[in-house]
């Protein structure tokens, strides 16, 4: 990724996502100067830019033009990738990276009785290998799992023997050179362990929560504790590492996200079991996706020598496509694939995370300029906007028979929503519990911009003490993108028809503020414009018509979820203080430490006295209580 001109390292960090994943630096050649890990992109990238940093930060920041990033799905790939580049690209400042260590592995071996081995080499000889672990404590704690749950045998050599050894007696050992466990059961345990490296636990988890339920009930702590362990080592386990395939083909894979007109495609290159580098490409999607990606394929391999052996796409292709990579590649031999199991969909998921990672990024920098232009056209005359409505607040209210009365604000910047600008609000006003949805909005509105006045008063004065004469208290102009809460919004958008629309033009006239109002009814989607009886109805796919529709149906989520959040802590607080000994102030506690019931039910005894400050044997009473209520229909 190139810069474009006067854009600083700040304004690319400032859209990196808070999400695990690679960071690359590099001068103003294009070269790679530094590869490093983040479990959250925007946070560790951002600290390289304080001007408080250490000498070697120092030179190595003032060689730096652009900043690339990979997106990855966990900490622990970032750490392979990261291993994968710099292998790859040497980069100057990686001076201790540039080792060859390996990552230790799970082997299981090709043998009559198959044995469970750690290794950091794979080598071709049949067996099966599963990993890397970047973190070796997590390597053995997945091995003393399998030797509880599934004891093999224990010698590299086997030899008949009249009586098992220590470990069988421990049970940790099969004891099949003894004739204690037969090659039938033998096999059987093996399956069940490579079904548990693969991550299809699903069938152990049913059986480790049983056991740990059950001996819970009989206040055999101990042992609860122990099922308690063994299914939070699979936990860890399932963080399965997807960017490594230790099959030896070079393979492709190719994702595509596209939104509207804008569009890109990753492909990410895997050699030698690794990633070894991808690359990115912005598409403007006319056509269908699948033709727009194959176009981009069709391109891409016209020009490349170096082919894959196998080309993986997200969908089937077309018979053209087909035909032209048996022609263009006819030495090669690329076989074109759909993922098909865990592994393969899994790196499938790692490139379109990315490409949607991109994409995401270059609607940021451009916004849905046609949908905020085509928006300005249509209300400008009725609405006399000076300016397009680059910044929208939505509003809508969400409630239950006057209950858990909600009020929710989202923020759209140039067709965008902005979710760090997004407010809830209870509504305090409805004393009498009936619902009113003219009431709420009137609070809601009120209090926004009552704060909004005020703030913006407090730091006209402020300037005006310091001799500026800069002030903020204007809507927005033409063009601008303002990314701040504490400024007002160019246009404010009700769920809802005249009567709503015209409760908060009341209120918006009230504080000497002239902001355009306007409201979309769901029924027919018509907009409503303050004191007028007909609407404007647009067809349904127009510009202006899809943003409002997102913006409304954006607010109508937010509220409801609070509304469901509210309510379900609620009804969890009245259940937890009907257990004797629980009240308010541990009723709260519950709420703080569990999503809702049924992960309390699912907590070990020993957490909950530890949270909530009671005994083990309140705890058992409590669980079993919640338990008896949630069953109940």
């Amino acid at each position: 990724m190139n810069p474009e001109p006067n854009v600083s390292l700040s304004q690319i960090v400032q859209h990196f996502p808070l999400k695990p994943g690679v960071y690359l630096m590099k001068n103003d050649t294009d070269t790679i100067l530094y590869i490093g890990k983040a479990k959250e992109l925007k946070k560790r990238v951002s600290s390289y830019l304080n001007p408080k940093n250490t000498l070697k930060v120092s030179m190595l920041m003032r060689q730096v033009v652009d900043i690339d990033h990979i997106v990855t799905s966990s900490e622990y790939e970032a750490l392979l990738l990261e291993n994968s580049l710099i292998k790859k690209h040497k980069p100057h400042y990686n001076i201790l990276l540039k080792d060859d260590k390996t990552f230790p592995m799970i082997k299981i071996t090709q043998e009559e009785y198959p044995r469970v081995l750690k290794t950091r080499k794979v080598l071709d000889d049949k067996a099966q290998y599963y990993g890397p672990y970047l973190d070796t404590g997590l390597l053995y704690h997945t091995l003393s799992l399998i030797d509880t749950l599934y004891p093999l045998r224990k010698c590299t050599k086997m030899r008949p023997r009249t009586q098992p050894c220590l470990y069988y007696h421990i049970n940790r050992c099969a004891a099949v050179c003894a004739n204690k466990t037969s090659k039938e059961e033998y096999l059987k345990r093996i399956k069940s362990i490579k079904t548990l490296l693969q991550g299809k636990t699903k069938e152990i988890r049913s059986y480790l929560t049983t056991k740990m339920h059950e001996h819970s009930q009989k206040l055999e702590f101990e042992r609860a504790k122990r099922y308690r362990d063994a299914l939070s080592s699979i936990e860890q386990m399932e963080e399965k590492q997807v960017v490594v395939d230790h099959k030896q083909k070079a393979r492709d894979y190719v994702a595509l996200a596209e939104e509207g007109n804008t569009g890109c495609v990753v492909l990410v290159h895997i050699r030698e079991g690794k990633v070894v580098d991808h690359l990115f490409s912005h598409l403007t999607v006319f056509d269908s996706p699948k033709d727009s990606l194959e176009q981009f394929l069709i391109s891409h391999y016209t020009s490349q020598t170096l082919l894959p052996d196998k080309l993986y796409l997200p969908w089937p292709c077309s018979d053209s496509f087909k035909e032209f990579i048996a022609r263009t590649t006819r030495t090669a031999h690329i076989q074109i694939c759909i993922p098909d199991n865990r592994s393969e969909f899994s790196i499938m998921r790692f490139a379109l995370e990315n490409a949607f990672q991109r994409m995401r990024y270059r609607i940021k920098q451009e916004g849905k300029p046609e949908q905020v232009i085509a928006l300005g056209k249509i209300l400008g005359k009725a609405l006399n906007l000076k300016s397009t409505p680059a910044r929208i607040e939505g509003y809508d209210i969400a409630t239950i028979d006057g209950k858990h009365t909600v009020a929710a604000q989202v923020c759209f910047v140039n067709g965008i929503p902005e979710k760090k600008y997004y407010r809830r609000y209870k509504i305090r006003s409805l004393t009498n519990k009936k619902a009113d949805d003219f009431a709420a909005l009137q609070e809601s509105i009120a209090r926004r911009f009552t704060r909004l006045i005020n703030t913006t008063a407090q730091k006209k004065h402020q300037k005006n003490n310091q001799k500026k004469s800069s002030t903020n208290y204007t809507t927005t102009a033409t063009g601008t993108t303002p990314h701040s809460i504490d400024v007002f919004p160019d246009l404010i958008l009700i769920d809802g028809g005249k009567g709503q629309v015209n409760s908060v033009h009341e209120i918006i006239t009230a504080l000497g503020l002239h902001i355009p109002i306007l409201g979309l009814a769901k029924k027919k989607e018509e907009i409503f414009l303050p004191h007028t009886h007909a609407p404007i109805v647009l067809p349904l796919h127009h510009p202006a018509s899809r943003l409002l529709q997102a913006v409304r149906n954006e607010a109508h989520r937010f509220a409801t979820s609070y509304r469901a959040g509210l309510q379900s802590k609620e009804l969890s607080l009245s259940l937890y203080k009907s257990v004797k000994g629980i009240g308010e102030r541990r009723a709260q506690l519950l709420a703080r430490l569990f999503e809702g019931p049924q992960d309390l039910v699912d907590a070990p005894p020993d957490i909950i006295a530890k949270g909530i400050g009671i005994d083990e044997q309140h705890a058992v009473e409590l669980i079993a209580t919640v338990r008896a209520s949630i069953a109940t229909p």
